[in-house]
């Protein structure tokens, strides 16, 4: 974990070095926005675009999804100035979709629709004190 304004320069250097980011979440304490993130070494490319309005991200998700880019992970990041949305983004060859800002009954709605249709869930985020959801899945 590390200070959210010394994140770019160790995002630069690692990616520099070969390392892929692999997860990524940003959070705050009082007024101090944090990031923690994990790297390994990983063969091929990818995508990670954060602090994005929400606006923002889905006109970037939908620009990656038609280039082959799709989500592996995501993270809604409760700062200190605000809600914001990251992704990391891959050519998985498969199809995914990603949702945030669920209520929980729309979270489980969205569920059973997936996987009544044969989708697997590839990541949920629980966030703003519970009462919303983001998720993943990949079909």
């Amino acid at each position: 974990s590390q200070n959210y304004t010394d994140y770019q320069s160790t995002f630069d250097q690692l990616t520099s070095d070969d390392y892929d980011l692999i997860d990524f979440f940003a959070y705050h304490v009082g007024n101090t926005n944090h990031v923690a993130s994990i790297y390994a070494p990983q063969a091929g490319d990818f995508i990670h675009e954060g602090s994005l309005d929400s606006n923002t991200f889905k006109i970037n998700a939908n620009n990656h999804a038609t280039n082959g880019w799709m989500p592996v992970d995501m993270n809604v990041e409760e700062l200190s100035n605000g809600t914001f949305y990251s992704a990391l983004y891959r050519q998985t060859g498969d199809a995914r979709m990603m949702h945030w800002g669920m209520a929980a009954t729309e979270y489980q709605q969205w569920m059973n629709f997936y996987l009544s249709n044969g989708w697997d869930l590839v990541m949920v985020q629980n966030y703003t004190d519970g009462t919303r959801y983001a998720a993943i899945w990949n079909k």
